[in-house]
């Protein structure tokens, strides 16, 4: 079950390496803030060019990547830097590790309170 959709800013990165999840970036991972989407969400991005909609995994995080923006793994830097800073719609489709959680659009946009 998916949220409702949510806008954000979405830009590319292009240096490959290890996510902050402790995985190689490789195409279908996201950078977001981790207050917003925590490192294993699942999310479907919308509103892009055809071949950058679909689903992606939240793995990564960084300095720049605050409140409703993500920054989508691009392997190319030359393709990166031509998609720019765009706006897409974002809709949850798991929040964090757990298989269970599923978005509803509450914590979006707001810090969650840590339990």
């Amino acid at each position: 079950m998916a949220s409702v959709p949510f806008r954000f800013t979405i830009t590319a990165y292009c240096t490959a390496g290890r996510t902050a999840a402790g995985t190689a970036t490789r195409t279908g991972v996201a950078a977001a803030a981790p207050d917003i989407l925590p490192l294993g969400s699942v999310i479907r991005l919308e509103g892009l060019d055809e071949r950058y909609d679909g689903v992606y995994t939240v793995m990564d995080t960084g300095q720049k990547v605050v409140g409703r923006r993500l920054d989508l793994y691009i392997q190319s830097c030359d393709e990166a830097v031509r998609f720019g800073r765009q706006a897409g719609e974002v809709s949850i489709l798991r929040l964090g590790w757990n298989p269970h959680a599923t978005g509803d659009g509450r914590t979006v946009g707001r810090n969650r309170q840590k339990h």
